[in-house]
């Protein structure tokens, strides 16, 4: 049991680890474009079509929708990890019920991360 639980801890973090891989990839392609177009405007080129630069509204709502991202594997594995601690509790009591109060938080968590979200993306829309 306790190596299942490794391996899905495992699988837990292989998406988590896509995002610290490919986040400094699209950060060093935006400086790289930000670099080109100060250059060829410096030489007085206006042959630049790169997007503008982010506004701070769009910078919160990437964190926000990645920290919710992550927040929902998290709750997703952790179901799973629950549900197999609750099969496996084979009429033990209290495992039955540790892994019900694991999937109770998990689902809390996701609640919790979902509000989260709507107020943020209320607050920036009426703010801005």
């Amino acid at each position: 049991m306790k190596k299942l639980i490794n391996q899905l801890k495992f699988l837990a973090l292989v998406p988590l680890m896509s995002l610290v891989f490919t986040a400094p990839i699209a950060l060093a392609t935006d400086a790289k474009t930000a670099i080109t177009c100060g250059v060829n405007s410096a030489a007085g080129s206006n042959s630049c079509t790169a997007k503008p630069t982010t506004s701070l509204d769009d910078t919160v709502k990437t964190i926000v929708n990645i920290l919710s991202a992550v927040v929902g594997v998290i709750a997703v594995v952790m179901i799973i990890i629950a549900g197999l601690r609750y099969a496996s509790s084979a009429g033990d009591p209290e495992a039955a019920k540790g892994a019900k109060n694991t999937i109770l938080y998990a689902v809390i968590g996701l609640a919790i991360a979902a509000v989260a979200q709507v107020i943020v993306h209320f607050v920036l829309h009426n703010v801005g």
